[in-house]
């Protein structure tokens, strides 16, 4: 229980940095918690860097970026070294569909272009190919473009088909 009240300090720490825009380093973060320098060091590097928290003008100098979006909960599984608690988020577990969508119809594709016995294979097999590139291609720009599913947006309509 005490790992996990460390870890909502420091989110509360970043939390106060990223409100107020300051730049911080790891020895400032190290004097409002409880950790030493080598674990916020580690923290940063292997949970942080780039996600949340961004070099400045030099490797020492950071920024916080979105931590104020976080909960608690959010944060502790971000923090853990769990490999359970790492849940896919709502657009992750969007773009695994569509992949496995995609998937699904390129593998129909050329099951049917494999059956002699269908007059219209070739065409059957160009329609089911074109959606299979189409899933891809909407899963890709999902990942790409960072697409928002719980803004608001129907996702049925960004992957209507």
């Amino acid at each position: 229980m005490a790992g996990k009240d460390n870890q909502i300090e420091l989110a509360e720490v970043l939390r106060e940095y990223e409100a107020n825009g300051t730049v911080f380093t790891c020895d400032m973060i190290v004097t409002q918690t409880s950790y030493t320098k080598n674990t916020i060091n580690k923290y940063i590097n292997e949970k942080l860097l780039n996600q949340y928290i961004f070099h400045c003008d030099s490797k020492k100098n950071y920024r916080c970026e979105g931590v104020l979006s976080l909960s608690n909960d959010a944060f502790l599984a971000l923090m853990s070294q769990s490999v359970k608690s790492k849940t896919p988020s709502a657009e992750e577990q969007f773009y695994i569909k569509l992949t496995e969508k995609s998937l699904d119809a390129f593998t129909l594709a050329l099951e049917v272009y494999n059956r002699p016995s269908l007059k219209n294979r070739v065409e059957a097999f160009t329609i089911m190919m074109v959606n299979a590139w189409e899933l891809l291609l909407k899963a890709e720009l999902l990942k790409s473009t960072g697409y928002d599913v719980s803004a608001g947006e129907d996702p049925l309509l960004f992957a209507a088909t």
